[in-house]
């Protein structure tokens, strides 16, 4: 169903509320198909790449001007425990706590430079995965993505994989493609952007 965009925001994003529906006469009526909070995936919020010894490597680059923006959206940033998670072609890929419940994605290199993303850990297991986008050679999106334990390859639609190394992906595909996450934790597919 489509939903109210007059609706007030703060009930937006409660997923418990019913969306609301354009019926006879042009106005707004609750849906009669009750709004069901998505359902927890195979995997896990662990992240085992947060677990393991930190090294030189782990240290993030300067500056971290996402940092600032970040903290102000409420989310503690520890750069003393990121991990360096994938260095592959010259990309970088670090995994940055965030404060209680929250984790970031910082990226490093071309194509795009230097990119990041901060989301509750819970998206791992209502999404499947943290992603982040970045344009790539000849018109394709780089997918990134942050995943749970449990998941060790990730497939594209034509069949290509690709490994998940410290609990985070690097695949080359298209908008709108479907990635299939698989390993001990089960399958899931998750939708490029």
């Amino acid at each position: 169903p489509s939903d109210d965009p007059s609706a007030p925001a703060d009930c937006l994003g409660n997923p418990n509320r019913a969306p609301y529906v354009r019926a006879e006469g042009e106005r707004w009526v609750a849906s009669p198909t009750p709004v069901t909070p998505p359902t927890q995936i195979v995997g896990t919020t662990d992240l085992s790449v947060l677990a393991r010894p930190r090294t030189s490597e782990d240290v993030l680059p300067a500056p971290l001007g996402w940092r600032g923006a970040a903290m102000l959206r409420g989310h503690e940033l520890q750069p003393d425990d990121a991990r360096l998670a994938l260095r592959t072609g010259g990309l970088r890929v670090f995994v940055v706590p965030a404060g209680e419940g929250w984790v970031c994605l910082q990226v490093y290199g071309p194509p795009a430079g230097t990119g990041g993303t901060c989301n509750p850990t819970e998206a791992l297991v209502t999404f499947g995965a943290i992603p982040l986008y970045q344009g790539a050679p000849g018109g394709r999106i780089r997918a990134i993505g942050l995943v749970g334990d449990g998941f060790d390859t990730i497939t594209a639609p034509d069949g290509r994989s690709a490994p998940i190394v410290n609990n985070v992906f690097v695949m080359d595909t298209v908008h709108g493609a479907k990635l299939t996450l698989s390993g001990p934790a089960g399958r899931h597919r998750i939708s490029v952007f």
